[in-house]
């Protein structure tokens, strides 16, 4: 992976942590529910996505960026064999999957969704919905009950 990501990450928390003066208000109003730990947490988890295998895609975007033509107003972007692997083929269709990490504790109850080729499908609700398990099982991560 190229370096230049880990260090991005590292002059955040250098700046955020000892330069800016930003640093003096954590803990106070806007700020009030941040502190330097907080704070290093944060980045360290986005070091954690910079630096491990997600990585690998913003180093193929640098190889080959995307080119921008003004004249028509489009992007193309570069032959990403990679990307045919994560292709579906066809619609996903979930139809009265109920599902429970701990027998008893269902999270999922009669959840029935379809997406079709070339959709985009949102999951919204809030924490604790079933937005990740639906896509963990979507994702065969898991298997339905």
């Amino acid at each position: 992976m190229s370096g230049h990501y880990k260090s991005n990450v590292r002059d955040l928390l250098f700046n955020l942590l000892e330069w800016s003066p930003i640093r003096d208000q954590f803990g106070t109003g806007a700020y009030e529910d941040f502190d330097a730990q907080t704070v290093r947490d944060i980045l360290n988890e986005v070091a954690a996505l910079a630096e491990g295998p997600v990585a690998e895609s913003f180093v193929a975007a640098d190889r080959e960026p995307p080119v921008f033509d003004a004249a028509t107003n489009s992007i193309t972007l570069p032959e990403a064999p990679f990307l045919h692997l994560f292709i579906p083929r066809g619609a996903v269709t979930l139809e009265g999957v109920q599902f429970a990490y701990r027998d008893g504790q269902w999270v999922l109850h009669d959840v029935s969704l379809t997406a079709r080729p070339g959709e985009v499908v949102a999951l919204v609700g809030p924490t604790g919905a079933g937005k990740t398990t639906v896509t963990s099982l979507v994702a065969r991560f898991y298997d339905p009950d």
